[in-house]
């Protein structure tokens, strides 16, 4: 490779070739609740966590969002 640019180029070419003869593949769509679960585990971490880590991580959500809901309840009502 020259380093110059032709005219002529199909597409981008590098060192490694030329890369517009790749076809392009999207993932699948995702369902919503799947882009919200995706979202929960990257944004707390929890990805890099061990199935037993993460059953406890996710109980003690679970435990202290039911506490907020209670507590909400009683004061509300």
């Amino acid at each position: 490779m020259s380093g110059k640019v032709h005219k002529n180029d199909a597409g981008f070419e590098n060192d490694y070739g030329d890369f517009s003869k790749f076809k392009k593949v999207y993932p699948p769509p995702m369902a919503f609740h799947e882009w919200i679960y995706l979202q929960y585990i990257l944004v707390s971490g929890i990805y890099m966590l061990e199935p037993w880590e993460r059953k406890l991580f996710n109980s003690a959500i679970i435990i202290f969002i039911a506490i907020i809901c209670l507590i909400l309840r009683y004061l509300l009502f």
